[in-house]
């Protein structure tokens, strides 16, 4: 089954407005279900997790929550400041705060050489970089420091894992414009995007995972009947 951007979001709507479940449920279990994933693929050397300001970073934080607890070394590199989120994002950025776990904060002016900097310990690259930044929210052309941080992540000797869509991607046109993450693997919530079956998409997505974030199958099902009609 193929969603929009659009129709992944109703079915967030729907599973929170008439289903009574909490956003910040759905964040976890999408979250966790990631860390499982990663952690299952994980190689000795630290994790890199780029998170951005919306749910995706959210889902982030979770992921970095997670990994810290099955003892797996971190770098979580936030490329906003803490001023810039709300909601469940909001709320599981202040676990982490609480738990004082380190995280550097990117600004609009850092550029690659600032990112590789960050990014790497004692002067090794991650074994795995993690893109929480943008979602399905975002389209057009990634700006700083995202492209940056994108560039950056592209030229390192590291496997990269995609959140729901890798930074760049257009999730209904499959097209990028300027950068895009080189994802080898994207963890994708609740559904494959329409755009993901754009002939050139899979350049970006590499293998594609489906993650099962917990709402009930038959929204679902409902989502894609009403859009069809």
């Amino acid at each position: 089954m193929l969603l929009t951007c659009q129709q992944c979001r109703q079915f967030d709507q729907i599973a929170i407005e008439e289903f009574s479940m909490p956003g910040i449920a759905l964040m976890e279990n999408a979250g966790a279900a990631c860390a499982r994933k990663i952690s299952a693929r994980h190689q000795g050397r630290h994790v890199c997790i780029l998170a951005g300001s919306g749910n995706n970073g959210g889902d982030g934080f979770v992921i970095a929550r997670h990994l810290s607890n099955v003892g797996i070394p971190l770098k979580l590199i936030k490329l906003a400041t803490d001023s810039r989120y709300s909601g469940d994002a909001l709320v599981n950025l202040q676990i982490l705060r609480k738990a004082s776990f380190e995280i550097v904060e990117a600004d609009s002016g850092w550029g690659k050489k600032s990112f590789f900097a960050a990014m790497r310990e004692g002067g090794e690259d991650p074994s795995m970089v993690i893109d929480a930044m943008l979602g399905t929210g975002a389209t057009g052309a990634l700006r700083a420091p995202f492209a940056a941080a994108v560039s950056a992540s592209n030229e390192l000797n590291s496997f990269r894992v995609a959140i729901d869509i890798p930074s760049g991607l257009d999730g209904d046109k499959g097209i990028v414009k300027g950068v895009g993450f080189e994802a080898e693997l994207t963890l994708t919530f609740v559904a494959r995007k329409v755009g993901f079956e754009v002939d050139g998409a899979g350049r970006w997505l590499g293998e594609v995972e489906v993650i099962d974030i917990g709402a009930p199958r038959e929204i679902l099902e409902r989502v894609a009947v009403q859009n069809r009609a």
